[in-house]
């Protein structure tokens, strides 16, 4: 017979590398052992989430009654694009609450509080397939399989809709993304204390000399026999950063 001779180890005594903790785990050391044992897994509660509407619905009408009355309550829904108006209605005082998606500053760019380009998430979407090097058909597909709303729509109409409404957000993002890494190429290359004197306008900027890279290509393949491409783009790559600081198209 062996008797174990371990002893216990608690959260607070366990020996760890806080070079090699998570932030979660940190996060975690934070809270009392109450609360740790209670809600093992800590989120922000922020952000959004893919729920199946039919257990979310069941959920809030089952267990949920009307504040103002006490009666029973039904759950529906708007979607616009792939965001989600949702609204809780009373049966018997017809009360009625809505919950919005997160906005987009869509006065300030002039969008109407209702179109698809006013809901962050739809924008977030049609950006995040522009990064991908994606476009209206995959925005489609990708919909369809996660069964969520208007993937026939997006592919039409919503996706070049969102796309032309930030086309000039998207230009001004990346028009000041270029003069920061031409800056940056220019005080790798003068130094800290030159490049203190170039942002105070005390040196000549045909006196900053820059060694880069430089490529570009036509829009439209060549055959070899036929070079008629109406359009092209090129790049501007500082040496020392490595940054693209200059486009042409």
């Amino acid at each position: 017979m062996f008797q174990s001779s371990t002893k216990n180890v608690t959260p607070e005594s366990k020996p760890t590398d806080r070079s090699k903790e998570t932030t979660f785990q940190r996060e975690l050391k934070g809270l009392s052992n109450e609360a740790r044992y209670e809600k093992p897994y800590v989120r922000a509660e922020s952000g959004n989430r893919l729920v199946d509407w039919d257990s979310l619905r069941r959920l809030i009408v089952e267990n949920t009654k009307c504040k103002n009355c006490g009666g029973e309550v039904d759950l529906s829904e708007t979607t616009i694009g792939i965001s989600t108006v949702v609204s809780l209605s009373c049966r018997h005082c017809k009360r009625k609450n809505e919950g919005f998606s997160r906005r987009t500053n869509y006065k300030e760019l002039g969008f109407h509080q209702n179109a698809s380009e006013s809901y962050a998430i739809n924008c977030q979407y049609v950006l995040g397939l522009m990064q991908m090097g994606a476009g209206n058909a995959e925005s489609e597909t990708l919909l369809n399989f996660l069964d969520l709303p208007h993937g026939s729509t997006f592919k039409k109409t919503t996706f070049g809709r969102i796309q032309t409404a930030l086309r000039n957000e998207i230009k001004n993002i990346s028009d000041q993304s270029m003069i920061d890494r031409r800056n940056e190429e220019i005080k790798a290359t003068l130094g800290e204390e030159m490049f203190l004197k170039y942002t105070k306008k005390e040196l000549n900027p045909q006196q900053v000399k820059l060694t880069v890279s430089y490529d570009m290509g036509w829009n439209k393949r060549s055959s070899g026999h036929k070079y008629d491409s109406i359009s092209g783009h090129g790049f501007v790559m500082g040496g020392k950063s490595k940054f693209f600081s200059i486009t042409g198209v």
